[in-house]
C-alpha cells in the first residue's frame, strides 16, 4: 500500500511540474510574440523614416543639378563668383538660424519634427544598427547627393548648434561627411576650381577618391578661404579626412 501511496504522490507531483513548466512556456511564448510585433512595428518605422530622408535628398539633388548647370553658370561674372561663391549652389545661403528661401526642400523634416516621438525616433534609428545590419543612414551614389546631403547637415547645424544633433537628424555620421566634405567645400569655396576638374566617373572612381582630387586641387587661397567660411558658419567646422 505504501508503495501504491508513493507512486500516485510521485505521479500527482510530476504532473503539477509539468503544468507548471506549460505554463511558463506559455508565458515565454506570449513575451516572444509581444517582441516580435515590436521589432516588426520599429521595422516599419525604420522603413517611413527611409522613405523621408530619401524623399528629401532627392528633392535638395534635383534643385542641386539645376543649379550646377553649367550655362546656369555662365549668368555670372567672375568676381561675382569670387564675392558669392557660398551662393552658386543655392539661391542665397540665409543667416545664422535661418531658413533656406526654398522651402521646399526641407518640408519633410518639418514633417517628421511635428511629432516629437517620431523625432525620437529619428535620432535613435539613425545613430544605431538593427540587429539584422540594416543601416537606416541614406547613402548618396554621386557628387550632387554627396553636396545635397552636406547642404542638408549645414542647414541643421545651423538651426541646432550641434553637428551631432544635426548629423543624427539628416541620417549620416560624422566620419562619413569628412570622407567627402571636401567635394562640398571646393564647390562653395571656389566653384571655378570646382567646374575645372576632370568630372567624376562612378564606373572609373570612388566619391572618396574625387573627394581626393577636390583636396588637392585646393591652394593656399582656397584653403583660408575655406577656413574663413568654416568661422563664419558658411561650412560646417569639421576636419576633411
Amino acid at each position: 500500500m505504501r508503495a501504491v501511496r508513493k507512486r500516485v504522490e510521485w505521479s500527482q507531483c510530476y504532473a503539477y511540474e509539468i503544468e507548471r513548466l506549460k505554463a511558463l512556456l506559455q508565458v515565454e511564448k506570449n513575451k516572444s510574440m509581444m517582441l516580435g510585433e515590436t521589432i516588426s512595428s520599429l521595422k516599419q518605422d525604420k522603413e517611413l523614416l527611409q522613405q523621408e530622408l530619401t524623399k528629401k535628398a532627392e528633392l535638395i539633388c534635383e534643385f542641386l543639378q539645376d543649379q550646377l548647370r553649367p550655362d546656369k553658370r555662365r549668368v555670372h561674372s567672375s568676381s561675382q563668383m569670387e564675392a558669392g561663391s557660398s551662393h552658386q549652389l543655392i539661391s542665397s545661403f540665409p543667416d545664422e538660424g535661418a531658413p533656406f528661401e526654398s522651402p521646399a526642400l526641407f518640408d519633410s523634416f518639418e514633417e517628421v519634427e511635428v511629432h516629437p516621438l517620431d523625432r525620437q525616433r529619428t535620432i535613435k534609428l539613425s545613430s544605431k544598427r538593427n540587429r539584422d545590419g540594416e543601416n537606416t543612414r541614406v547613402r548618396m551614389k554621386n557628387v550632387v547627393g554627396v553636396i545635397a546631403r552636406y547642404m542638408t547637415a549645414l542647414q541643421e547645424f545651423r538651426r541646432s548648434v550641434s553637428m551631432k544633433v544635426a548629423f543624427d537628424r539628416v541620417g549620416v555620421d560624422r566620419n562619413t561627411i569628412s570622407r567627402t566634405a571636401a567635394i562640398a567645400e571646393l564647390s562653395l569655396a571656389a566653384p571655378e576650381v570646382f567646374h575645372a576638374l576632370p568630372p567624376w566617373d562612378e564606373k572609373e572612381e570612388t566619391l572618396a577618391h574625387y573627394a581626393v582630387r577636390c583636396r588637392q586641387a585646393m591652394d593656399e587661397n582656397i584653403k583660408a578661404k575655406i577656413k574663413a567660411m568654416k568661422a563664419r558658419g558658411e561650412l560646417l567646422p569639421i576636419v576633411s579626412k
